[in-house]
């Protein structure tokens, strides 16, 4: 198996997620013909990376899977695939592959004959151990749902009544953010039969017990009729309901025949697990939560110094397989009935865990005014109860392999990235300056004639 030791996420306008993982010397130097990485999540999807062998085991190919994916689906996906040599980096063996489209028809892509077995053994690919680095750089990735609807223009009606019924209709299921969904229209009629308008719900299938914040758009298409929703952002519940977007131009596009498009633009999704807690009390208690990956967790909070401070504990630490360390980002957030909710850090903390008897926690001390939150029949922090909901929302979480990691290489290997793509940018214009000039002067040969007379 190839094992996933390094994760960086680079926070630049690409969302860009670099991967590293380790070959094994057994399977380059062996007779598998087949190696590949557990599955990993990267901009809201899951992922698996493939190597295999050409016939007679002369090289190697490399391949990107898109694991969940589903009719109507479309994922595009900047990816780069680089074998790390030791001695240089001009000397990696790396492809990148711009805009590739994964659906149910082509769920991998990659590169055929990527690169020799024996480059690989012979260039200061291998290090002590016989391993090489792999790094995946996945980047600009968008996740698309088309569907095909069709809705009656004219509602049936039900006799006994004498009242049309009012029909749900479903879409497909398609996966996103390690959840499934579908979609579902919900007409409305007046009383005299006719169709008022349109109500479309994005419905979570799976992973019912938390909730998520989720940001899409739809874009409702018949011809050359097209309705953009422009970007929605809300809140997908305990029971995968969310709000329904309402659509009133019906008659332009349902017309004759009901039929018409769907095109779903996924943008981003993150597991919520909401917190109530109660500083004020006279003894507060701890409350437990359980993460995506059935991780327990514990948050208290408390009064000191006219500051509401939270504290964070990773209660199954010891859980951790022994060898691995566990990365994390989240962010915590505090509901505010009128505001909404506000963001306790700035930008989402990230923080490395690996296996011990206990976490020692995370404290916060949050700049929320006690003063606000205290005021009688005015606080718009306190529910009627007393309590404080707190939002704990997860942005990724990897497993990697070796524990021996910190911060430090993250800003060692952002900078690395940096420096790579200002010396390929330097290097495309400095192509194309040379270029300019010689077709410059392959154009104006007087020119150089001249210049040569007079300088003679």
């Amino acid at each position: 198996m190839a094992q996933l030791f390094r994760y960086l996420f680079t926070e630049d306008r690409q969302k860009s997620e670099v991967f590293t993982f380790m070959i094994p010397s057994h399977y380059i130097l062996g007779p598998d013909v087949e190696l590949k990485s557990r599955d990993f999540t990267a901009s809201n999807q899951k992922w698996s990376l493939q190597f295999t062998k050409t016939s007679g085991n002369e090289a190697i190919n490399a391949f990107l899977t898109l694991k969940s994916v589903y009719e109507g689906m479309t994922v595009t996906a900047d990816y780069g695939i680089t074998l790390i040599n030791r001695e240089h980096f001009t000397l990696n063996e790396s492809f990148v592959e711009k805009s590739s489209k994964f659906s149910v028809e082509s769920a991998s892509h990659g590169r055929k004959a990527f690169v020799t077995i024996e480059a690989l053994c012979s260039k200061e690919f291998m290090d002590e151990r016989g391993n090489i680095q792999c790094e995946l750089e996945v980047k600009n990735v968008n996740t698309a749902y088309s569907y095909d609807a069709q809705i009656s223009p004219q509602p049936t009606y039900n006799r006994t009544s004498m009242m049309a019924t009012e029909t749900k209709y479903s879409s497909g299921t398609f996966s996103f953010g390690n959840y499934d969904w579908n979609i579902c229209i919900q007409p409305k009629i007046d009383s005299m039969g006719n169709t008022t308008n349109l109500k479309f719900y994005l419905c979570r299938l799976s992973s019912l017990d938390h909730l998520c914040r989720i940001s899409y758009r739809y874009k409702l298409i018949n011809g050359a009729f097209v309705q953009d929703s422009g970007l929605i952002e809300q809140y997908s519940d305990i029971n995968g309901a969310s709000n329904s977007y309402r659509f009133d131009k019906v008659k332009e596009l349902l017309q004759l025949t009901g039929k018409f498009i769907i095109r779903l633009e996924l943008v981003k999704v993150n597991s919520v697990f909401p917190i109530i807690l109660y500083p004020f009390a006279e003894q507060p208690q701890a409350v437990q939560f359980y993460d995506r990956d059935r991780q327990c967790w514990m948050m208290d909070s408390c009064i000191e110094d006219n500051c509401f401070i939270l504290r964070l504990f990773y209660t199954d630490i010891n859980n951790i397989p022994s060898g691995y360390v566990r990365v994390l980002s989240f962010n915590i957030l505090i509901r505010h009935q009128e505001k909404g909710a506000t963001q306790v850090f700035k930008k989402p903390v990230i923080k490395y865990y690996f296996k011990r008897e206990a976490d020692d926690g995370l404290e916060i001390a949050t700049t929320i005014d006690i003063n606000e939150v205290t005021a009688a029949n005015t606080s718009a922090y306190l529910d009627q109860d007393g309590g404080i909901t707190i939002e704990m929302e997860w942005y990724y979480s990897h497993l990697l392999h070796q524990p021996e990691y910190s911060h430090l290489d993250d800003i060692v290997r952002k900078q690395k990235l940096q420096m790579m793509r200002e010396i390929q940018t330097l290097q495309q214009e400095n192509y194309s300056l040379e270029k300019q000039l010689h077709m410059a002067q392959a154009s104006n040969p007087g020119g150089q004639a001249a210049a040569g007379g007079a300088a003679a």
